[in-house]
C-alpha cells in the first residue's frame, strides 16, 4: 500500500489528535502532512502498528509548536 493511502486511512484520527493539541485545524493539517512526509522517508517495514507510529509522530510534533498552548494550559490550571 502506498504511503499516502496508508496515512489516509488514519487521517481523521491524526487530525483530531493534532487539533486537540494545537487548537487550529490548519496547524493540525500541517502536522498530518508532516507525518506523511516522515512516513515516506522512513523504513517502516518492521512497524507493526502503523496507526500508533503515525500518532506518535504527530504527537511529538505538536507540543510547543503553537503559541497559545502554554497560555491555554495556564488558563486551565487557574
Amino acid at each position: 500500500m502506498a504511503g499516502a493511502e496508508r496515512v489516509e486511512e488514519h487521517r481523521t484520527r491524526l487530525r483530531a489528535v493534532a487539533y486537540r493539541m494545537l487548537c487550529s485545524m490548519s496547524d493540525a493539517d500541517d502536522a498530518v502532512q508532516e507525518a506523511w512526509l516522515r512516513l515516506s522517508r522512513a523504513n517502516t517495514s518492521s512497524v507493526e502498528n502503523l496507526g500508533g507510529w503515525l500518532t506518535a509522530v504527530v504527537a511529538r510534533m505538536c507540543p510547543g509548536t503553537h503559541p497559545m498552548i502554554e497560555e491555554t494550559k495556564k488558563i486551565r490550571r487557574s
